[in-house]
């Protein structure tokens, strides 16, 4: 039986028909000519299998997708896909009714307890498995970033070495641990912790920058989201709430929930004290390092977000990201901080021109490896 569908190869916007059949547990089907066989053990959906119209992708980390539409056909195509990996198709029953309550009870406990259960569960998660978590957020995040183009990464020696330098700066030993800072070609203007140790800045963001410092304190403000698992910690929060519309679902494996851009986007959505602890740690980074508050400040008051009337998709994407209190108190309440720490020690090794030149440039190279 054959299904009408779309495939695109992720490597440009055409899509073209195919006509895919089961055959020998794997989906093939013609494109251009030449045959292609997607095995059924590598099949995945990208937005979840209850999804319509459903996307297929093939795994791991391949950029192609497959659009089957709503229907009965589709159904079908996803029954073979599941019995084929040995995921249990949803069965109501006594036990199902059972893990639903406690799971609902789970919810309800998490909404009254608060950030310390989230945090400690957080803390314990091990952190390959963050570092995989932080995986499948990017993933989802990549083509909604890059407005459904082959992702573009801002890279070369000189701004690497250059961000690296910046970042030695604000370590301490009490925050040893460097983390990799990529820039993302990216008209989405802002910079994301992805769990697991990556910090992703944009392209606009580096271009609306005006001083090396205000790069420093939103590198510091970032590394503290990271430090303290902020981003586990909202895929802990979040976590019972999708187990109670996929604990039925085809995939028992766990990371699968943070599949989807919309839940990438929760995942790193932080709670308002999670925003006022990663300002509070960018202040005391900034202190030590002897690094002045005042251009961080200044790039905050520039950045205060516009009227919401006319919203573009990527301000309301960026002001669905945002949680931070509003920019007079926060710029208040940062400066009260860095004065009661006292006269900051000498600063060591500022960014030379040069290197800021580097990071400003860094798009003019670019490269779409991952």
């Amino acid at each position: 039986m054959q299904h009408c569908a779309l495939y695109n190869d992720g490597l440009t916007p055409e899509t073209a028909e195919v006509s895919p059949q089961m055959s020998a547990g794997s989906l093939v089907f013609e494109h251009k000519g030449e045959p292609c066989r997607w095995p059924l053990s590598r099949i995945d959906a990208v937005d979840g299998w209850s999804s319509r119209p459903l996307r297929l992708k093939r795994t791991p980390d391949t950029y192609e997708r497959l659009t089957l539409p709503a229907g009965s056909r589709t159904d079908e195509i996803v029954r073979h896909i599941r019995m084929h990996r040995g995921i249990r198709l949803p069965v109501i029953s006594k036990f199902g009714v059972a893990a639903l309550t406690a799971v609902v009870a789970m919810v309800c406990w998490g909404i009254f307890m608060g950030d310390v259960t989230t945090r400690f569960i957080a803390s314990c998660i091990p952190h390959d498995v963050e570092k995989a978590m932080g995986r499948q957020a990017m993933e989802s995040l990549l083509p909604l970033l890059s407005l459904n183009t082959t992702p573009e990464w801002c890279t070369s020696a000189e701004s690497q070495a250059a961000l690296d330098a910046m970042q030695s700066e604000l370590l301490s030993p009490e925050d040893p641990q460097p983390y990799e800072i990529r820039i993302l070609h990216s008209s989405f203007n802002n910079a994301l912790a992805i769990p697991g140790g990556t910090i992703l800045v944009t392209s606009a963001l580096i271009n609306d920058l005006q001083h090396p410092d205000e790069l420093s304190g939103i590198l510091a403000h970032e590394r503290t989201h990271i430090t303290r698992h902020h981003g586990t910690t909202s895929y802990v929060r979040n976590a019972a709430f999708s187990m109670v519309l996929k604990m039925f679902a085809a995939n028992s494996d766990t990371l699968r929930m943070i599949g989807g851009s919309a839940q990438a986007l929760m995942l790193l959505r932080f709670s308002r004290e999670a925003e006022d602890a990663a300002d509070s740690g960018a202040v005391r980074a900034l202190h030590r390092a002897g690094i002045p508050i005042s251009r961080l400040q200044d790039f905050l008051v520039r950045a205060a977000p516009p009227p919401e009337d006319g919203d573009t998709t990527l301000q309301l994407i960026d002001r669905y990201l945002s949680t931070h209190p509003d920019t007079p108190h926060r710029v208040k309440a940062m400066q009260a901080q860095y004065d009661a720490l006292g006269t900051p020690p000498p600063r060591q090794s500022p960014l030379s021109s040069r290197q800021w030149q580097a990071v400003k440039n860094a798009c003019s190279r670019r490269t779409d490896q991952l």
